[in-house]
């Protein structure tokens, strides 16, 4: 088996993308490539410095060492291949996995939904709004509407608490009427979360992500959760909630309705399999989302969908350059369906394989 990876700055669609404390102009990923016997998995590593404690360097260094543990082959059976160390970062551990998985199943010809017993993953998925002035926030929203999404995401989280109410306000006014869900990044405290709950809820706000930080007292999110219980929202963990450990702990002391798994912070689709699996043990729901990713990343986050009770996972829909594309489209009228094609499903374009 050969690995092999390639590093890519994406512009985004939109030219800039923009959370609580946060503005990026290009997103930076590594589609990476596991190769035996003339096939092909792909999977993706997104650095994250704020979320996940590593940058594009770190990650180019840690994909070294796993292609050095990988050696230059090995066995093919009916069991999925394990992953090389153990400690290797999530996103590292993530593209691994996918990559692994993907050729896994390529080479048994199946879908990798059916190889591993999953039910076939078809669910709606948010568009995300941008942090911006109301008006811009407003025109990005009725963009993703004529695109044909039916939820959006919205990110709030930043300056004073009526500026974030303009800004729901803004786009619930031309939501035409579909679910919407707030992430604010850690942008809140719990003054300013209890003041906008009943606001959110006016707007049709069916899911609030992280308002506080990722550092919160306990006695503040359980005092979150029953507050948003009463005007009708689920608060979900997300950069709080990283693996399974975290979800128990989460479940445990009532701290939240549900997490927000994505496979670069729990270490791939194995390991996001496990989150699910303690979450329904806690009675939590999970929303699987993603960083700003290439196909590469959302396929695999996909095979979830089946699973779980919301999808976040337009990442890909953000960027301006597709370096990996589905074999036949997942994503129609807003609704994600994953392939009937051997693997993810997926394919890298000629120049990303070559790097």
């Amino acid at each position: 088996m050969e690995l092999t990876w390639s590093r890519l700055h994406i512009p985004y669609r939109s030219g800039r993308f923009v959370i609580s404390g946060d503005t990026t102009a290009t997103n930076d990923t590594f589609v990476v490539q596991a190769t035996m016997d003339g096939k092909v998995g792909l999977g993706e590593a997104v650095p994250s410095r704020r979320v996940v404690g590593v940058g594009a360097d770190e990650v180019e260094a840690e994909l070294g060492r796993a292609k050095s543990a990988l050696g230059p082959r090995s066995r093919s059976g009916d069991a999925a291949p394990p992953l090389p160390l153990p400690d290797l970062p999530s996103p590292v551990r993530c593209a691994l996995d996918g990559a692994l998985l993907d050729l896994w199943s390529t080479r048994r010809e199946e879908p990798l939904w059916r190889a591993l017993g999953l039910p076939r993953p078809e669910i709606p998925t948010t568009a995300t709004v941008s942090l911006g002035r109301p008006e811009e926030m407003a025109r990005e929203a009725q963009g993703h509407r004529a695109a044909g999404f039916r939820t959006l995401k919205v990110k709030l989280g930043e300056g004073q608490a009526e500026a974030d109410i303009a800004r729901i306000r803004a786009v619930h006014e031309v939501a035409g009427g579909v679910p919407l869900r707030v992430d604010a990044n850690e942008g809140w405290n719990l003054t300013t979360t209890e003041r906008l709950l009943p606001v959110l809820a006016e707007c049709d706000v069916e899911v609030l992500e992280q308002p506080l930080p990722r550092d919160a007292r306990p006695g503040d999110l359980r005092a979150l959760t029953l507050a948003a219980e009463d005007e009708g929202v689920a608060h979900l963990l997300d950069e709080a909630a990283h693996g399974a450990p975290d979800v128990k702990r989460i479940g445990e002391d009532r701290l939240a309705h549900g997490v927000v798994l994505k496979l670069q912070k729990a270490g791939g689709l194995r390991a996001g399999l496990d989150v699910v699996d303690e979450a329904d043990r806690q009675g939590l729901k999970v929303m699987v989302g993603c960083f700003v990713e290439t196909w590469a990343g959302i396929a695999l986050a996909l095979q979830l969908a089946g699973r779980v009770a919301w999808a976040d996972l337009d990442g890909a829909w953000l960027l301006a350059e597709e370096p990996v594309v589905p074999v036949e489209p997942f994503l129609e009228d807003g609704v994600l369906k994953a392939s009937e094609r051997p693997g993810l499903g997926i394919r890298a374009a000629p120049e990303v394989l070559s790097r």
